[in-house]
């Protein structure tokens, strides 16, 4: 008969001189000792301390970056005279991303924000801890709007720049509603993975369940009750693709996403001295992951003429947009 090998298994020697130090620790420090002894084990050996020294170095970019933005803030003579702070502030899916990154890559002397609201902010948390499979990215944009509107707040006599943008009504909201496929579409995630979703069921629940009344009323809650500013108030200047509007507290440059590539430079240098301003590329919203079925459900995708009506005929829609600009948007997709 061959001879059995009685030696023990490196695995499983390994595991009885760890259970013989841990008793060992424990018999010479007690439980507390023990405690810290496998906190430390784990954090070298589990390498936890790259964790810990991402931390620190993103929290002393952080802290240098708001130091040198202050620094920046005291000069006398800024670049391109810019004063006042600047709000990249819409609704969301109209390409503010392009113009955000646009002004970031000037390395401006005052702070630049991105933001899609500053008020109802509980309600937004709220919503997006209910709704969202991951909403930390959407309550970390909550947390920013807090602090900007704190600033406002404590500084009444501040004055703001605001940049905002237009889109196309139906155009903006099928960006939008893939934007949120994961909270408009329950149990997108799993269902697209098993094949089990279609896009005619995509389109069902588009027709049916979509708000369209978002555009209309976020320039009151949103822009008007914190700067006073009314955009409906006065003509929107279409054949120009934008319009400058003066307020107490603020300045607003309003731009169509479709009239982007035209008037951007000249727009932003009658509003900011902005010489030669070059547009960084177009943001790429997140129907990229689903290219397919996305484009599946723009070649199926039919319109009733109830729900082009109901989209169209809105203040918002009518203000910034021509007849025959709206309808030639929807042309494609009419049933």
């Amino acid at each position: 008969m061959p001879k059995q090998n009685t030696e023990p298994s490196p695995t499983f020697a390994l595991g009885v001189t760890r259970r013989t130090k841990l008793t060992q620790r424990f018999e010479q420090s007690g439980m507390r000792g023990l405690l810290r002894w496998t906190g430390q084990w784990l954090y070298w050996n589990g390498q936890l301390y790259h964790i810990a020294i991402a931390r620190a170095k993103l929290s002393r970019a952080v802290k240098t970056n708001e130091l040198r933005l202050r620094w920046k803030m005291r000069r006398r003579h800024k670049k391109f005279n810019i004063q006042d702070p600047i709000i990249v502030y819409q609704m969301g899916k109209v390409g503010s991303t392009t113009i955000y990154r646009s002004l970031q890559e000037l390395d401006l002397d005052v702070p630049i924000y991105q933001l899609h609201f500053l008020t109802e902010l509980d309600d937004v948390a709220a919503w997006a801890q209910e709704h969202l499979n991951q909403p930390a990215t959407a309550l970390r944009a909550v947390e920013r709007a807090r602090r900007v509107r704190q600033e406002i707040q404590a500084n009444p006599e501040q004055s703001w720049n605001l940049v905002s943008m237009v889109r196309l009504p139906i155009p903006r909201l099928i960006s939008s509603f893939w934007e949120n496929i994961e909270s408009n579409v329950p149990e997108f995630q799993r269902r697209h993975a098993a094949g089990k979703l279609s896009a005619q069921e995509i389109i069902d629940i588009f027709l049916h369940n979509l708000p369209h009344d978002w555009a209309e009323y976020w320039y009151d809650r949103q822009l008007k009750s914190i700067f006073e500013i009314d955009v409906f108030a006065e003509p929107f200047e279409r054949d120009a693709g934008y319009r400058i509007y003066r307020g107490q507290r603020a300045r607003l440059l309003l731009l169509r996403l479709e009239d982007l590539d035209r008037v951007a430079a000249p727009a932003l240098y009658e509003f900011l001295a902005i010489p030669h301003l070059a547009l960084r590329d177009r943001n790429v919203g997140r129907q990229k992951n689903h290219g397919a079925l996305y484009r599946e459900f723009l070649e199926r995708l039919r319109l009733p003429d109830e729900f082009i009506a109901r989209t169209h005929n809105t203040r918002y829609a009518l203000h910034f947009y021509t007849y025959s600009e709206l309808e030639a948007s929807v042309r494609r997709w009419r049933a």
